[in-house]
């Protein structure tokens, strides 16, 4: 059987829409397509087109962590799913006093953009936000809104004080144990009780790959090995998800390493149709979190080019469209 290389934040494409077909993030935006405005904040993306299966849906992504590049990352999502697919995406980032991008702790201007989202994508680390803005995040969750989580997102709130110092990751009370990682994702930062490195981060690469048992789930429909460029997390999956994809530990960066022996494959991905939000309500609600994601697993030209996909929305219909179809990256 031949296999494809596919980059893992393609693979959160799969989760968004069915008959995808990748292209290249970096080319001109075509007629018809509105290029980014920022009408309602300057520190605003926003990526619409007027026609598409997504028109009519609208995707918020956050890009607010240290380490991964998210600031690079979501935009670069968000031009495809507005460009190919007809989505409206808007695009926040963590902004410091002076309005430039502040990665991590920073404030996170137009997040009044949730009041309508239909979908979030995450991809956060150790924020603390100011309590009007992390009142409109609250509120989202307590609709129950379906959210698509990356890589530091289990331990996206660290720091945060006041009435909402349960959203962080170490938080032990029962009222909401592990913050919002732990009870939205399933995961926190916890050696014993979550994630921990596995593997030198920044130094080895990873292998991911669908676990066998859900090789025929409409997420992993197409998907083939994955090349991570960040070192894996060890992940412990809650009860109730349905595992999706695997990784193994390699012994360099660059793909083509070696799988280390003395690191057996670890979950690197899962979905569940329910969360607990921060009032400690049960909301129904599909989640999809992947432990891998940096901004190098976009510039494979070759995963680009060669992936066919299909898939399940988590934000409309409950199963994807089955053709496929394929265009240039």
């Amino acid at each position: 059987m031949k296999r494809y290389l596919l980059n893992p934040h393609l693979l959160v494409a799969l989760i968004f829409i069915s008959c995808l077909s990748v292209v290249n993030a970096q080319q001109e935006l075509s007629a018809g397509f509105k290029k980014a405005s920022t009408v309602a904040n300057p520190q605003t993306l926003v990526f619409e087109r007027s026609e598409g299966i997504g028109k009519g849906k609208h995707i918020v992504f956050i890009a607010n962590d240290h380490e991964y590049r998210s600031e690079q990352t979501c935009p670069a999502m968000a031009k495809i799913l507005a460009k190919r697919h007809g989505f409206k995406c808007t695009v926040l980032f963590g902004v410091d006093e002076d309005g430039h991008i502040k990665a991590g702790s920073a404030p996170v201007p137009g997040m009044e953009a949730l009041k309508d989202a239909d979908l979030l994508f995450f991809f956060t680390r150790f924020m603390n936000l100011p309590d009007d803005q992390a009142d409109l995040l609250v509120d989202y969750f307590e609709r129950g809104g379906p959210a698509v989580g990356i890589r530091t997102s289990t331990h996206c709130f660290n720091g945060q004080e006041g009435k909402w110092a349960k959203l962080n990751f170490n938080h032990e009370g029962e009222d909401y144990l592990g913050g919002l990682g732990e009870q939205i994702f399933g995961n926190t930062w916890h050696r014993e009780r979550g994630q921990d490195h596995y593997g030198t981060n920044h130094a080895t690469g990873a292998l991911v790959t669908p676990v066998a048992s859900a090789k025929d789930h409409p997420i992993n429909s197409g998907v083939g090995p994955i090349h991570s460029w960040c070192g894996a997390y060890r992940s412990r999956p809650p009860a109730d998800a349905t595992p999706l994809v695997e990784v193994q530990v390699l012994d360099k960066l660059a793909p083509g390493g070696e799988s280390v022996e003395e690191k057996p494959l670890v979950s690197a991905g899962w979905t569940r149709d329910f969360y607990v939000a921060p009032s400690g309500e049960k909301k129904d609600a599909r989640v999809v979190y992947l432990s891998f994601g940096t901004s190098e697993d976009l510039h494979d030209e070759d995963a680009r080019r060669k992936t066919q996909f299909r898939e399940r929305l988590p934000l409309g219909g409950r199963h994807g469209r089955r053709n496929q179809t394929r265009s240039k990256c």
